[in-house]
């Protein structure tokens, strides 16, 4: 096994001949293979990577493709907080109700009227999914805050702090995923470097904890209601 990795790491550093029989099931393309769209990549702020979303549908014969009009580089927008902060958001993809009605291209069409207002979505989808990316500034850190949801946050790049509101807290790294059950949290980037992470945020039924309901409450996060 030792002897397997090492060649996967060899021929990535050293972009080996994609054609030897010991290497090319693990190889990458020489820089100048690159399609332009890997090539061209552009550094986000700090040493973000420039994300993209692909998405899969199905041709007239049944074949799978890509859908090429929303498949695109992902595209940021900074929100800001009362006491101004800021982050940024993308709106990678949204689904309505469950299961997911994929039929007819149902849910592409739902996420495609989404996207062209992302900027006017809550922080949960009420009914549904969210799939979001967001960035946070070096040294920064978010208000506490709760929404009604269960939320899968992985790591894309950084190290980050989750605080709760017990005083307890997490640091995450690339890989790690943090499971948000409802609960008081606070995001702190205690580094000098960019982060991002992805949520996959899922409506959740009202959370009632020691007979008291627990609503949401952003805490001055200045985003649209959840809806």
């Amino acid at each position: 096994m030792y002897i397997v990795a090492r060649s996967f790491f060899e021929a990535i550093s050293y972009h080996r001949d994609p054609l030897d029989p010991k290497v090319r099931e693990y190889s990458v393309p020489h820089p100048e293979k690159l399609s332009a769209t890997t090539a061209t990549q552009a550094a986000e702020p700090g040493d973000l990577p420039r994300n993209h979303r692909y998405i899969t549908t199905h041709n007239k014969d049944g074949k799978a493709i890509y859908v090429e009009e929303v498949s695109t580089p992902l595209d940021f927008w900074d929100i800001s907080t009362a006491d101004g902060k800021s982050a940024r958001f993308e709106l990678a993809y949204t689904t309505h109700g469950f299961p997911v009605q994929m039929n007819k291209d149902e849910d592409l069409s739902s996420f495609k009227e989404d996207y062209a207002k992302r900027q006017e979505s809550g922080i949960v989808k009420q009914g549904g999914t969210l799939l979001r990316y967001v960035d946070l500034h070096p040294n920064d850190t978010t208000p506490m805050h709760r929404t009604s949801s269960l939320d899968y946050g992985i790591l894309i790049s950084g190290s980050l702090e989750c605080l709760l509101d017990s005083g307890e807290s997490r640091t995450i790294y690339p890989g790690d995923v943090l499971v948000q059950r409802g609960t008081n949290h606070q995001w702190n980037n205690n580094t000098d470097k960019w982060v991002r992470i992805l949520f996959v945020v899922t409506d959740a039924a009202p959370l009632d904890v020691n007979g008291a309901r627990l609503e949401e409450d952003i805490n001055g996060i200045l985003v649209p209601e959840s809806h």
